[in-house]
């Protein structure tokens, strides 16, 4: 049976995935000139940025059925993240530090009891403060 699939994103990709180990076969509509959604890279002068969620950061055999399709495991590379005009390795203290972690262990004693639905991002400026919430939800 031909399936539609709308959009070539993370979620999309799955379900054209799981349709196809069923037996179906599924036909994926994407709108961009590319597959992957807000996943991407761009790589410039020696360095690869990436864009969106890209790595798992658990052992890969800690979850369920995902070591028989990984196509080709990677080893952990340096990450570096961007705030206010440096750049520094992650993780590292002096990037917490700026990113306001005094502000970050104050949380348990102001937290908010969950309401609605809401963004991650928001969430985590709303538990971390915004200069930590903002670089939690930038590095995720």
């Amino acid at each position: 049976m031909r399936v539609a699939v709308i959009g070539g994103g993370v979620a999309g990709l799955s379900a054209a995935h799981a349709l196809l180990a069923g037996g179906a076969d599924p036909v994926v509509f994407e709108a961009a000139d590319r597959a992957g959604g807000q996943v991407g890279s761009v790589s410039e002068r020696g360095w690869l940025t990436e864009d969106g969620p890209h790595f798992v950061s658990r052992p890969v055999d800690s979850l369920p059925g995902l070591p028989d399709e990984v196509v080709e495991p990677q080893q952990p590379a340096t990450r570096w993240v961007h705030l206010g005009g440096r750049v520094f390795k992650a993780p590292s203290l002096g990037l917490l530090a700026r990113a306001g972690v005094p502000r970050a262990l104050l949380e348990p004693l102001i937290a908010k009891p969950l309401g609605e639905d809401m963004p991650l991002r928001r969430f985590l400026v709303e538990r971390l403060g915004s200069r930590a919430g903002s670089l939690a939800a930038a590095v995720l």
